[in-house]
């Protein structure tokens, strides 16, 4: 749990007008102008990402089908490979026989077979050479696909090297906004702070508190299971539904539920004295009642590790609460 003063000025969002407020504020501006210019540039690296991702993968496909259309000529080539050497034997035995013939005095019947033989040959020479010109032609496409997959393969490679940098850019540029982030948040608490210290400035005179020996003050709380400090002021853990009661005489002068912190109560005693209590309670009281020394200003509310938080404040400082209680009478009441 925060202090009070953080918690309180927060939630009033009093803007404070005075000069170190002001640089604050103007260090907060530059800072969101930063958050704005480096989410405008994630947002382009991304665009650029998806486009570049898309044409990755349109090359990608067309790679794999020219990659399937290479294997098909390669498989074309092999079947043709083997048509070819079939045809060359046969044409080699056609030669062969028309040589035999060529070397006797052939019958006429031999004559015609010679004749039938020749236009046979003739034929098949026509088809050899038709097949080795589609072999060629299949030769020359392969040729041309592969040069056409390493073109591709080189782009393809190119744009997986681009999406990497911009991914890289991104991460990047996210990291430094987490960081704007980060000092964003160290100025807001800043400024709260210094917020703080002028609303109490303005509102509260300069009288001094009575500081005198024996100016005694009650215990907002009668037990609990831990009190541990928190500067400026102290918290008390309790799983016990108790009152918590004023530590002086006083007028109520702030009431409010703060969310995310609970109930808090500013009490306005002699002497320019504040006292607040703030935490897991639910209280009846309204601003303006007068309020005695000891009454109750309320009741925890029921669970385990309750938490109250309590300080006391003058001008726009918090007090030491070491000069008007005993941290040791603190401990003394825990259960």
């Amino acid at each position: 749990m925060r202090s009070f003063l953080v918690v309180f000025i927060f939630t009033l969002n009093l803007s404070a007008k005075n000069t170190a407020s002001l640089q604050i504020k103007n260090k907060i501006s530059k800072v969101d102008e930063s958050i704005f210019s480096e989410k405008s540039e994630v947002r382009e690296d991304l665009s650029n990402l998806e486009n570049e991702n898309n044409k990755y993968l349109t090359f990608v496909r067309v790679k794999k089908k020219i990659e399937t259309r290479i294997n098909e000529i390669e498989d074309a080539l092999l079947k043709s490979d083997e048509l070819l050497l079939k045809k060359r034997r046969k044409l080699t035995n056609d030669i062969l026989v028309l040589n035999l013939l060529d070397h006797k005095e052939a019958s006429i019947e031999e004559k015609i077979v010679r004749n039938k033989l020749e236009r046979k040959l003739e034929a098949s020479l026509k088809e050899l050479k038709k097949s080795n010109s589609s072999k060629k032609e299949l030769l020359d496409e392969i040729d041309e696909f592969k040069t056409r997959l390493s073109t591709i393969s080189q782009i393809t490679n190119d744009l997986l090297v681009d999406v990497q940098i911009i991914e890289r850019k991104t991460l990047e540029r996210k990291s430094r906004i987490n960081s704007l982030y980060e000092k964003k948040n160290i100025l807001e608490e800043e400024l709260i702070n210094t917020q703080a210290n002028e609303i109490f400035k303005k509102t509260i005179s300069h009288e001094k508190i009575n500081e005198s020996e024996g100016f005694q003050f009650l215990f907002p709380l009668k037990k609990y299971e831990r009190v541990k400090k928190k500067s400026p002021g102290v918290e008390f853990i309790t799983n016990l539904s108790q009152k918590v009661y004023a530590i002086d005489s006083g007028t109520v002068a702030y009431n409010d539920v703060l969310a995310n912190f609970g109930k808090i109560i500013i009490l306005k005693h002699k002497d320019n004295l504040r006292s607040v209590y703030l935490g897991d309670f639910q209280s009846n009281i309204t601003k303006g009642d007068s309020i005695t020394k000891g009454e109750s200003l309320g009741h925890i509310l029921e669970g385990e590790n309750q938490k109250i938080y309590f300080e006391l404040r003058s001008e726009e400082k918090p007090l030491e609460l070491e000069k008007y209680y005993s941290m040791k009478e603190f401990q003394k009441r825990q259960l």
